[in-house]
């Protein structure tokens, strides 16, 4: 069986930037850009996979491990990183700080 359209949803993404900007004199302008000042993850499709705050899902780095299937030990404990073809990835961006000035000639 597929699934269904819509079935499955992605993790929302919030992010909050801030930009000021302050009029020195007629000639100069300085400007503040504070980017990723918030950078959370939340909700999406609850699946056996699915971890509280993940951005976004992928495959095994490489493709190397596939699911179980009885090919790793069989009959013992299956291992965590193959009871599941994918797993999560935290890649929230990094606070970040720019400064300029505008200058008119």
């Amino acid at each position: 069986l597929f699934d269904g359209l819509g079935q499955y949803v992605a993790p929302s993404h919030l992010q909050l930037h801030l930009q000021t900007t302050y009029d020195l004199n007629k000639r100069v302008t300085l400007v503040a850009n504070f980017a990723n000042i918030v950078d959370r993850c939340f909700g999406g499709s609850k699946t056996p996979f699915t971890v509280n705050h993940a951005c976004s899902y992928s495959t095994m780095p490489g493709g190397a491990f596939t699911p179980v299937g009885n090919a790793y030990n069989p009959g013992n404990a299956i291992q965590p990183m193959l009871q599941n073809a994918y797993y999560p990835l935290f890649t929230s961006n990094p606070f970040n700080m720019y400064f300029e000035a505008r200058i008119k000639i």
